[in-house]
């Protein structure tokens, strides 16, 4: 018999451990790296146009740019995804997941005098019946994001995936779960609701003539293994390394067709199964609980929580991307020799 709260195991990824940034903070550094007279804001791209030498991008506000490559990072409802699939395509659009969150941002103050600092200082999952709960510090850790996550199967039937105020749904859902859990949840104003939805049906390929797209653009996942922005990196990374063997002044669709496909030779059998593990992991979280849980049961569950996070923290991006490099020039090579036949 196992108590409220009662630490079952440690999850440490070498060899930090679990280091967390807010989303907007992360954005603001890359932004400012990136330089702000790169971006351009307030466009919604709503169409792309290929030949063989470039890539129009038309907007909503009826202007329209050229770009010699086009790599689409717009998200899970990607406008480039849905342009180069076709919009009516099943792949073009993201699927419910059959679960959802309850999320909020409480202060580590009020949450240290409500459950004790040793769990409102560090990042913990809770596991309990038909869902699971994480939380974990940001803000230099004056905040905590806590999220209740509970299934919800079947279709989700309603337009919008965020419904607003939902307190008293969320405590009927985890009426059951202990004290501390309920303790948590007082300190949760009204959190909204938020349907997960992930890419369940995937198009053959990630590009198309000069335009690739990447990041949840390509293999947008639920986040039950904390992985969707980690694959997002790697797809830039190894992407970044191809393109950098291209003439940026003069780049020939040979060149960019072989840097796409060394990427997507390399990533994507990756992502896809870190999206499908991902998938399946609100499963191992929300199914380990049962009234009558015996040490085995821990052992066991303790056991393939370590393999399933170890092959996603330790894998070598270096090699990935070295291995994209040559499936990348074995296709140019290729490409020269059949030019070289014809003369």
């Amino acid at each position: 018999m196992f108590g409220d709260a009662e630490l079952i195991t440690e999850l440490m990824a070498p060899p930090t451990g679990n280091l967390t940034v807010r989303r907007n903070d992360l954005l603001a550094l890359l932004a400012d790296k990136a330089g702000p007279e790169h971006a351009a804001f307030n466009k919604k791209l709503i169409g792309l146009e290929q030949s063989d030498t470039c890539v129009t991008l038309k907007f909503g506000d009826g202007t329209e740019e050229a770009a010699s490559t086009v790599i689409g990072c717009d998200g899970i409802h990607s406008a480039v995804r849905r342009s180069i699939v076709g919009a009516e395509n099943l792949s073009a659009a993201p699927q419910f997941s059959e679960c959802g969150v309850y999320r909020a941002i409480v202060s580590t103050e009020k949450l240290e005098q409500a459950i004790g600092p040793e769990i409102a200082r560090t990042s913990n999952v809770f596991l309990g019946p038909d869902g699971y709960v994480i939380m974990y510090p940001v803000d230099g850790q004056k905040s905590v994001n806590v999220g209740l996550w509970p299934r919800r199967r079947g279709p989700w039937t309603q337009r919008e995936w965020v419904i607003p105020a939902q307190k008293e749904a969320m405590e009927k859902e985890f009426d059951v779960w202990g004290g501390t859990v309920h303790k948590i949840m007082e300190l949760m104003d009204n959190p909204p609701f938020f349907a997960t939805h992930h890419h369940s049906f995937q198009p053959d390929s990630f590009y198309k003539g000069r335009v690739c797209f990447i990041g949840d653009a390509a293999h947008s996942m639920p986040p039950h293994q904390g992985a969707g922005a980690g694959q997002a990196m790697e797809d830039a990374y190894v992407l970044a390394q191809v393109l950098g063997r291209i003439d940026p002044k003069c780049p020939s669709q040979e060149e960019i067709k072989a840097a796409f496909k060394g990427y997507e030779t390399v990533r994507k059998p990756r992502s896809q199964r870190v999206l499908d593990t991902s998938v399946e992991a609100m499963g191992f979280w929300s199914d380990f609980y049962h009234k009558d849980l015996e040490s085995q049961d821990v052992q066991d569950f303790v056991r393939r929580a370590n393999e399933r996070f170890q092959w996603i923290w330790h894998d070598d991006i270096a090699g990935q991307a070295e291995r994209a490099r040559r499936c990348m020039q074995k296709d140019l090579d290729c490409t020269a020799v059949k030019v070289n036949s014809v003369h």
